[in-house]
């Protein structure tokens, strides 16, 4: 189970008694309330973490009280600044806080970072992304029904944004002295209001966002707002003169949860820049530093060579047609440019979790692809993604029933046995093909992948590579 990232903020309050009706403004301020204990919780492995790797020394928070039975629009102490000290203490910059009297409960709301022009609703920005810290918009709603005697005030912070990390491999002759990466299609500029706990995007923003990188050029990252990246970003690359863009496949992104992915640097025979995306992989966002943004090398795969095509199925996610999902046999947005033959016309093209595939029946069925030119490589290697419709709770799929067939010789991949607990996970394969098969002719090359009797199976993300 996935754990959201959440930051405990402990403000301690002696709290004073008011005995007359107040004015509320004037009187909203906490004695003795500049002492505040932070506990972070990010996780189970990284409790009692230091809270200088969890929000930064000197971080602002904007923090409202209103009564219980009002809103936020209402509050008697609005947008109050507290600052971050090195020793974790949270000091309030615009005077305390106070309750108003005995048996009158209050709702608080904080957030993070502090912006001075807050009404109710903060504005962002994410086109700028030379510092993350300050775009990891985190909010703390949780602190409800409180009353004069809860001297102690638990404020639990939550993302409101999500983060994207790209593992860098540049496997060119090109210096990545001068590399730069970006994302085009972008929102850049939404409205967070509190009252609704949603964002009000400006939809006139998008643009390009530039992805920061770190000072090796192997990572490379950005905070963005929650939204399905496969409706029209692109990632961007520039580098030694040269750029390639490629559809961002990372799908829809949610608020406290950060993306990871590799990008593979090669350059064609004629020179021409290429850039191959691996699948994303989501983790709970850990603090709001930026300390735990690495990439593990290790996930990038070894040198696979050049990419002869890529089929993803569709550039933005496949939506259904009259309440049905469309015959592979009757698609056309295909991204390969290949030919592609459904054998036994059963198969359909369809979105899971905003992942593309196409649906193999449980009855089976053959997909072909042919037309590809895999001429003059010493090495062939085929990678797709699989998973099974293992509904019931007793379900299990062998996932490498799915049989690969190159131009009449089959390949069968490791395997895999799918649970219920996994229903619907996609899993990473590949083969390594020998090229004494391969064609002169590109449209006699044959690329099928074939499974009989089974669950259901979800076939995604085809790609071929050569190596020379």
């Amino acid at each position: 189970m996935k754990l959201k990232s959440k930051f405990f903020v402990m403000l301690l309050a002696a709290v004073g008694l008011v005995s007359c009706e107040p004015d509320m403004e004037k009187n909203s301020t906490w004695e003795h309330a500049e002492r505040v204990a932070f506990n972070a919780a990010l996780s189970s492995a990284d409790s009692g973490a230091d809270i200088s790797t969890v929000f930064p020394t000197g971080a602002q928070f904007g923090v409202y009280a209103y009564q219980r039975g009002q809103s936020v629009e209402q509050a008697f102490a609005a947008n109050r600044l507290f600052t971050l000290q090195a020793d974790g203490s949270l000091k309030s910059e615009q005077g305390n806080i106070e309750y108003p009297g005995y048996g009158t409960d209050v709702n608080f709301i904080a957030y993070y970072p502090y912006a001075a022009n807050a009404e109710n609703s903060v504005a962002l920005d994410i086109s700028d992304q030379a510092v993350p810290a300050s775009l990891d918009f985190c909010v703390a709603d949780n602190a409800t029904n409180k009353h004069f005697g809860d001297a102690s005030v638990s404020l639990s912070f939550n993302h409101r944004m999500s983060r994207l990390i790209i593992g860098v491999a540049n496997r060119t002759d090109l210096s990545d002295s001068d590399l730069k990466m970006s994302i085009s299609g972008m929102l850049t500029k939404a409205v967070y209001n509190f009252k609704d706990k949603s964002f009000t995007f400006d939809e006139a923003s998008t643009a390009d966002v530039e992805m920061l990188l770190t000072d090796d050029k192997k990572v490379a990252s950005a905070v963005v707002f929650p939204t399905n990246l496969s409706k029209s970003a692109q990632l961007n690359v520039e580098m030694g003169g040269k750029n390639v863009s490629v559809p961002l496949n990372t799908g829809y992104v949610s608020a406290g949860d950060s993306y990871s992915q590799y990008v593979i640097l090669t350059q064609a025979e004629d020179g021409s820049l290429e850039a191959t995306l691996g699948n994303p992989t989501s983790t709970e966002w850990k603090s709001v530093t930026g300390n735990d943004v690495t990439f593990d090398e290790k996930t990038i795969p070894a040198d696979a060579g050049t990419l002869i095509f890529e089929e993803l199925i569709s550039a933005t996610p496949v939506q259904k047609v009259n309440n049905a999902w469309v015959k592979v046999s009757a698609w056309t947005s295909w991204t390969s440019g290949l030919t592609i033959t459904d054998v036994k016309n059963n198969l359909t093209v369809r979105a899971n979790n905003n992942v593309n595939h196409i649906w193999f029946p449980s009855a089976g069925g053959e997909l072909k692809l042919t037309g590809f030119d895999a001429k003059g490589y010493k090495k062939l290697t085929v990678s797709y993604q699989l998973t099974a419709n293992c509904y019931n709770a007793s379900d299990t799929q062998e996932l490498n029933a799915m049989q690969v067939t190159f131009n009449g010789t089959t390949y069968t991949a490791e395997s895999k046995v799918m649970t219920n607990a996994e229903n619907n996970t996609f899993f990473d394969f590949s083969i390594e093909i020998p090229t004494t098969d391969v064609k002169e002719n590109a449209a006699e090359n044959v690329l099928s992948f074939v499974v009989g009797q089974n669950l259901g199976m979800r076939l995604a993300n085809i790609r071929l590579t050569g190596k020379k």
